[in-house]
């Protein structure tokens, strides 16, 4: 217990401005912890494993995110990827794609509706106008794959010729146009 008190200290003093997180305490463990960050400069944050994983993508490489009223009142282009939102949460388009009280005029006539996966229920994403949304199939082992093939797209690179079938690399291309044509793009 003492070498590993002492690890944990060296630790703690070498960081930067340490987390800590994943209190599953009572009332003095939090005391405590908070004690230690006050002593240590340390950020906390009561945690799951799901909040301690989006804190390592933002560390890596940052996030972005926005919220369901933004989505709704703002976005231009929406991409679902690996999912159809309505499995889930039957009532989504209707309360935040095609809700008939969205603060832009005319926003729904030029949201472009996009799915990049396989299997998933596009029918909820038909417009109250009936057009469809556009859907790019894909197995789930591949989604990792065609998302970055679409993010070098986006930014304006080709793709190596044979690493993505050249339909799918062509209706790649048109979803990354469609994304950079948008003003407010969520995905």
């Amino acid at each position: 217990m003492e070498v590993a008190i002492g690890a944990a200290a060296r630790i703690l003093k070498a960081a930067n401005q340490p987390l800590i997180s994943g209190m599953d305490t009572d009332a003095d463990g939090c005391r405590a912890a908070l004690c230690l960050a006050e002593h240590t400069g340390a950020v906390v944050a009561h945690g799951s494993a799901a909040a301690n994983h989006n804190f390592r993508v933002m560390q890596r490489g940052g996030w972005i995110m926005t919220t369901l009223t933004e989505l709704r009142n703002r976005a231009d282009f929406l991409l679902f990827v690996g999912t159809d939102a309505s499995t889930g949460y039957p009532r989504f388009f209707e309360r935040f794609v095609w809700n008939r009280n969205a603060l832009r005029r005319g926003r729904r006539s030029q949201l472009s509706l996009n799915y990049l996966g396989h299997g998933l229920n596009t029918r909820p994403g038909a417009s109250p106008d009936g057009a469809r949304p556009v859907s790019v199939g894909c197995d789930p082992e591949q989604l990792g794959a065609m998302t970055v093939a679409l993010r070098t797209l986006v930014n304006g690179f080709e793709l190596e010729p044979g690493i993505i079938p050249r339909a799918k690399a062509r209706a790649l291309q048109a979803l990354a146009e469609r994304a950079r044509a948008a003003q407010y793009a969520v995905i």
